[in-house]
């Protein structure tokens, strides 16, 4: 079987919107566990879309948590499996560098096609600038590359075409070749972020209460990629000061901050209190 996902479709201060990748298989049950915590107000399911439309007080519950505590249920409906988290927001392979060296490259263009670059302290500089955002954008999207698939495309030796330029004194033509040659593909090759979750279940064998411990999927190597997802989730963990390894602890309640958060806690069991399952 793929891999369960959870794309979010849309999200405001009151509503989230997900679709599953696969149907929920107990639709009442995922419904009446959102609703048990305070804050979600109601939750909607469509079978044939495989939506889920969640509103909920923002005063009461973080948008972060609601997505969570959806992931939380999705996982336990399929047996535990990890979940893929999938951002509706689009992105492309261009680092923020490579769009400074557009403007550059656009301005020095225009002043030299307008006639004004009479200037040459401006022109200089603006020749100088475009070579070297370029230049620089392509070294980051080369050693992003490398962090994420382990080499580089070999559209990044590029970067040799345009070291050439110099004593040549062909900044802009140089600057917007290697550009493009580099840039180019990846301008409508878009994709959309993803990060594997992984979930496991705990039990207070006291209380027989149960716990949901959420921690990023290592084994995915998606990890590597600080991406929008994984973005909200660290700071998330950060802002909510968790001290459970680190990882996000849950139950029907609400955030639970480690083994000393739980609700009725007790000091004859604190040896105990875990149990995996």
């Amino acid at each position: 079987m793929e891999q369960p996902k959870i794309i979010i479709l849309f999200r405001t201060n009151n509503r989230l919107r997900l679709k599953l990748s696969h149907p929920l298989r107990n639709v009442r049950q995922a419904i009446c566990a959102m609703e048990e915590r305070e804050g979600v107000k109601k939750v909607e399911y469509n079978p044939v879309t495989k939506s889920v439309l969640v509103h909920f007080n923002l005063l009461k519950i973080e948008l972060e948590e609601v997505i969570l505590r959806m992931l939380v249920i999705y996982s336990k409906q399929y047996d535990m499996v990890p979940i893929k988290l999938v951002s509706n927001t689009p992105t492309r392979n261009i680092p923020s560098l490579a769009m400074y060296s557009v403007g550059f490259i656009i301005a020095a263009s225009a002043m030299k096609f307008l006639g004004l670059n009479s200037n040459k302290n401006v022109s200089d500089l603006l020749n100088w600038a475009a070579l070297g955002t370029t230049a620089g954008a392509i070294v980051e999207h080369g050693y992003n590359e490398i962090n994420e698939k382990g080499a580089f495309d070999p559209e990044v030796v590029s970067i040799m075409y345009l070291l050439n330029s110099i004593s040549k004194k062909n900044f802009i033509a140089a600057s917007a070749l290697t550009w493009i040659t580099t840039f180019g593909r990846h301008i409508l090759d878009f994709r959309y972020d993803e990060l594997s979750i992984k979930v496991k279940e705990v039990k207070d064998i006291c209380t027989n209460e149960s716990y949901f411990e959420i921690s990023i999927y290592h084994g995915d190597d998606l990890y590597k990629k600080m991406n929008f997802v994984r973005a909200f989730l660290t700071n998330f963990i950060d802002r909510q000061n968790f001290s459970y390894g680190g990882n996000i602890l849950i139950n029907r309640h609400g955030m639970v901050m480690g083994r000393n958060g739980y609700d009725n806690f007790n000091k004859k069991c604190s040896q105990i209190i875990m149990n995996n399952f």
